[in-house]
């Protein structure tokens, strides 16, 4: 290197660099990470009152299609997505990953190097949208859209390649309450759960209980 330089420093130059030119793609790329894994959970944490951790790798060795999971088990799919649709108005909130098309991902709703996300593979999708100004995180909006809403009904199983206006109209507004209503049916579920498993027990316990009294 010519002179010292500082790697912190570096990214922030980077970033400012990426702001002034205005390019939303490389901006993307640059801010994915970070919305996952700080500004996401922080907001999740902060405003929703709800705890996450990253997603473990499958049994093959590879991240699971979701990001974060909450402490009750819902499945979060992180995205952020700062292109706009000029007409609009509206985010671009597209869904697709580029993935080669072949090999386990041939059926995956695959086309041109894009595949569809399956409807099991995550329980809501929570899009992190920027306001004009990028770099204020006070103007920057959330929206959570339960994966239900996002079946292709031209491909069923899949996931539709983005969020139709109708949808994004939905739900507009919504993220907080829609991210605290899901947490807490996923907590209901889950205890409804350990109760069957307990009841069961008990049962077993009892039958037990009796044949060894017989």
């Amino acid at each position: 290197m010519p002179r010292e330089m500082d790697l912190a420093k570096c990214v922030e130059l980077g970033f400012r660099k990426l702001i002034a030119e205005g390019d939303t793609r490389e901006i993307g790329k640059f801010l994915a990470y970070t919305s996952e894994r700080i500004i996401v959970p922080e907001w999740l944490s902060s405003i929703c009152g709800i705890n996450t951790k990253p997603s473990s790798d499958d049994n093959e060795g590879q991240q699971e299609k979701y990001d974060r999971i909450t402490d009750n088990g819902l499945r979060i799919q992180v995205k952020f997505r700062g292109g706009k649709n000029k007409a609009t108005n509206r985010p671009k909130l597209h869904m697709e990953q580029t993935r080669r098309s072949t090999g386990k991902n041939a059926n995956a709703g695959a086309a041109n190097g894009q595949v569809r996300y399956a409807i099991n593979s995550f329980d809501v999708a929570l899009f992190a949208i920027p306001g004009d100004d990028i770099a204020n995180l006070k103007c920057w909006e959330f929206m959570a859209i339960p994966i239900y809403e996002l079946e292709d009904t031209k491909k069923p199983g899949y996931c539709r390649a983005g969020v139709p206006a109708t949808v994004q109209d939905k739900y507009k507004g919504r993220a907080i309450e829609v991210m605290k209503k899901m947490e807490e049916e996923m907590s209901e579920s889950k205890q409804s759960q350990e109760d069957s498993s307990s009841n069961a027990l008990n049962d077993i316990n009892m039958v037990h209980s009796i044949n060894d009294s017989l």
